[in-house]
């Protein structure tokens, strides 16, 4: 997602239940958290603006720094007082499309994916291809052209290999 589509969703019309949904996803975009760390946020995680917690995933020590780009997410975190709603995954991924969906998010996306040497095109409008994952992605993507260093980024996301992460980047043209 580009900025752009990041201030739509903000600015999107929704009812209490989606702003709950819509808050978790941000978060992820500022801090580039997996959906399964996002929800295991507390308020014993969080101590002098850094947010501390082990990876669900990959059981590594992460230190988040709610500072520049990230201190937006720890703004949002405040409002739950640092404990997001629980979700399925199921449920979240079904609602966050929905929430694009009505924010008009519905460009068409056309994506070039291979199986073996067979060539599988998809091309939907771009809220069906919305998942808590794309969180993440428009995260790295958006640091690193806000000139962020690569290896900061991948501090932050938690990556140990730059290609691994790079598979994470989509350049916009915007």
């Amino acid at each position: 997602l580009s900025e752009t589509e990041i201030q739509i969703i903000k600015d999107a019309d929704l009812s209490i239940e989606q702003q709950k949904v819509c808050d978790c996803f941000l978060f992820q975009i500022y801090t580039g958290q997996r959906f399964s760390d996002m929800q295991q946020l507390s308020p014993d995680q969080v101590e002098n603006h850094m947010w501390v917690f082990r990876s669900t995933k990959t059981d590594k020590l992460m230190h988040i720094p709610f500072v520049g780009w990230t201190a937006e997410a720890e703004t949002i975190a405040k409002k739950y007082h640092y404990h997001f709603p629980q979700y399925t995954s199921q449920y979240f991924n079904r609602a966050l499309k929905l929430i694009c969906k009505n924010a008009g998010l519905d460009t068409r996306v056309r994506l070039t994916r291979y199986q073996g040497i067979k060539e599988i095109i998809i091309d939907k409008p771009k809220y069906k291809l919305v998942s808590s994952h794309t969180a993440r992605r428009t995260a790295v993507s958006l640091l690193l052209a806000k000139g962020v260093p690569p290896t900061v980024v991948m501090k932050l996301t938690g990556h140990t290999d730059i290609k691994t992460m790079m598979k994470y980047e989509r350049t916009t043209t915007e």
